[in-house]
């Protein structure tokens, strides 16, 4: 068994993510076609393992998308992957301690990420409507 498959064992896999990479390796959304920047990489399962040991995240958290637009990853919180509020932390890159609750699945996440055109939505106030 590969080294990346054993360390997968030990992370728990929220299952609309694992159901996303059972259709697809891996995707890359909202990057600029001009300069070929930008947007989000949703990582393989190599990638996932390459860019925990890269950035040293610590547990609870691993990353499962990269925002080029803020050089951070989009991880899951294992402590909370079973919460019915969700599971996803942003987690900056420079200052991994430095980390936005988006309280969101995965699927929530792609859902917002379209409503929103890509923005980074979780670190601006949500307007209220009147």
């Amino acid at each position: 068994m590969t080294d990346t498959k054993e360390k997968l064992k030990s992370f728990e896999l929220p299952e609309d993510y694992v159901s996303f990479l059972s259709h697809y390796e891996s995707a890359t959304l909202f990057k600029s076609a001009k300069h070929n920047s930008g947007g989000y990489d949703v990582l393989s399962t190599e990638l996932v393992i390459g860019y925990w040991k890269a950035y040293s995240i610590d547990h609870p958290y691993y990353p499962i998308v990269w925002s080029d637009n803020s050089n951070s990853c989009i991880c899951v919180d294992q402590d909370r992957i079973q919460s019915r509020k969700g599971y996803l932390t942003w987690v900056g890159s420079i200052l991994p301690d430095d980390t936005i609750d988006i309280d969101l699945t995965f699927t929530g996440l792609l859902e917002q990420l379209i409503e929103h055109d890509g923005i980074e939505f979780w670190d601006r106030p949500i307007e209220q409507e009147e």
